[in-house]
């Protein structure tokens, strides 16, 4: 389903894009080191690291939810359903992946989700990502 959310060609539409994308984990790098200075080390890895990863995957802009997981989908005679949609945007389509694989991290840390759980949801999830990406998987 979030494939076909992410199979739309939005690509007339203005969109925040990678430059957005690099200034919000700025501002949420920049916000972690004030609340927890004693990790400025690691934080500035992950700054390094985000950015190296950030620029070299190619973009994929289209259509996303933005706030896409389990919760966000209902079935109803058979047919599965996207609801929720007031925060969809155009950008780059892996955010809705990376949104739902923390959405994911958060639940195993607060107990709602078991750790097996999210990890096989985050597998299945990627997998289908990448099957699309090689064209064996349509939206």
């Amino acid at each position: 389903m979030l494939a076909r959310v992410h199979a739309s060609d939005l690509s007339i539409l203005a969109r925040g894009g990678r430059r957005r994308d690099l200034a919000f984990s700025e501002t949420v790098i920049d916000d972690c080191a004030h609340l927890l200075p004693n990790f400025n080390d690691r934080l500035e890895a992950v700054r390094e690291s985000l950015l190296a990863a950030l620029i070299s995957r190619p973009d994929s802009p289209g259509l996303i939810h933005r706030d896409f997981s389990a919760d966000q989908v209902l079935i109803g005679s058979g047919c599965p359903c996207l609801i929720d949609s007031d925060r969809s945007a155009t950008s780059d389509r892996d955010s809705d992946i990376g949104s739902f694989l923390a959405r994911l991290d958060e639940e195993v840390l607060d107990g709602t989700t078991a750790p097996d759980a999210a990890a096989r949801a985050g597998d299945t999830l990627q997998h289908a990502r990448r099957l699309r990406q090689r064209g064996r998987l349509k939206g």
